[in-house]
């Protein structure tokens, strides 16, 4: 296969090659660019394919044929090359994992139609047949991307996504231009990328236990052990690389900790005997399981301020969240936006202070920003009328 609707479609499976190529791209002003991986059976993605398209010819580069990469990572940190991406989370995520590294520069296509009313979480798909009347099958979506040799339909695939991209950026980013909006695409560009380095980031794991359903239903030790055992678990995932539940399925942990929680020490036996926990979990980890829950309990005194587990709202709580959704709603309307981008439902909850009387909103993370600016007013006449 010598091109692709029209272009150009090359591949490149040395480290000469990808270094010349990068070269060539440094003068680049912007890069499509999209991943292939797969992960199924792993904590991390394994990269299988990456596609970058620089409006004249669409590049795959074989990351199974490539051992210096450092050329192309430099092209992706020079703050003056936009890196342009549909639906960027987990290329990000993949690039960080993979390289360590991020681009300086990003721009979002999904995130740009969003802005411009055109949908939330819009495909690619969708977005080539709204923006350029193109039809782009999705057949090879879930394609082993780590077989070789790849298929005819998996490269032109491949290619695909990054075919129009450009394209598309720019007609995005002709209509953002007039309205007031830019700015906040913008802000919202480089929260991405701020979110993606959080992620990896083990400071965050301390608060992977107020995921854990019916968490909320634990004391105050419990839920000490509960953060504990999620911290280890994170560890071991990653150490391993292997899916969370194939370390411990949350369901028990939550099991582990309310009934150690009950014990006065570590106790291998009552350990050994509980129930709906895989045998496996407590024949071979056991002690580490104790260990964790105890004897760090032991080295730290227990933190009695640790922050609850978010539990189910009260009636009244949920028609003030029912309000603030409906405020939300109408605002995106005059905006002319998709109300998820202007507030979705998790960043209101995570806001809302249900132990406050009245009720308080706390602005913080990426609702501090420009979304503050659009709906403070409303949120504080929705709080006002509830008082």
């Amino acid at each position: 296969m010598e091109e692709v609707d029209g272009m150009e479609l090359l591949m490149v499976d040395s480290d000469d090659r990808l270094a010349e190529l990068s070269e060539q791209w440094q003068h680049s002003e912007s890069l499509a660019l999209d991943t292939e991986f797969m992960r199924t059976n792993t904590f991390y993605p394994k990269l299988g394919l990456l596609q970058v398209g620089d409006g004249q010819r669409c590049t795959l580069i074989d990351p199974l044929g490539i051992n210096e990469w450092q050329p192309f990572l430099d092209l992706l940190q020079n703050p003056d090359i936009e890196i342009v991406v549909h639906s960027a989370g987990e290329d990000l995520n993949l690039l960080l994992t993979s390289f360590g590294c991020l681009p300086a520069r990003l721009f979002d296509t999904q995130m740009a139609a969003a802005f411009l009313g055109m949908g939330f979480s819009l495909s690619y798909q969708a977005l080539a047949l709204e923006l350029m009347d193109k039809e782009i099958d999705k057949g090879e979506t879930r394609s082993d991307w780590l077989q070789r040799p790849l298929s005819d339909a998996q490269l032109r695939y491949a290619a695909l996504d990054v075919r129009y991209l450009l394209q598309m950026r720019n007609m995005l980013a002709e209509e953002l231009a007039t309205t007031s909006k830019q700015i906040w695409f913008e802000e919202d560009c480089r929260q991405l990328l701020s979110t993606a380095r959080e992620f990896e980031s083990e400071d965050n794991w301390a608060m992977l236990y107020t995921g854990i359903s019916n968490a909320w239903r634990l004391n105050a030790r419990a839920l000490a052990m509960l953060q504990r055992l999620c911290i280890w678990r994170e560890h071991e995932a990653r150490k391993k690389n292997r899916p969370r539940n194939w370390i411990a399925k949350d369901a028990e942990l939550l099991i582990l900790a309310h009934e150690a929680s009950r014990w006065p020490g570590a106790e291998l036996e009552k350990l050994l005997a509980l129930k709906d926990i895989q045998p496996g979990l407590l024949k071979h980890r056991g002690r580490k399981l104790l260990e964790v829950m105890f004897a760090e309990e032991q080295a730290s005194d227990e933190d009695n301020s640790l922050q609850a587990a978010p539990a189910p709202l009260s009636p009244e709580y949920r028609n003030l969240l029912k309000r603030l959704q409906q405020h939300t709603r109408n605002r995106a309307e005059a905006l002319d936006m998709a109300p998820e981008l202007l507030a979705r439902k998790r960043q209101l909850l995570a806001m809302l202070d249900t132990g406050s009387t009245p009720p308080r909103l706390h602005w913080q993370g990426d609702m501090a920003g420009w979304r503050r600016e659009q709906l403070e007013e409303g949120f504080s006449k929705v709080l006002a009328d509830e008082s």
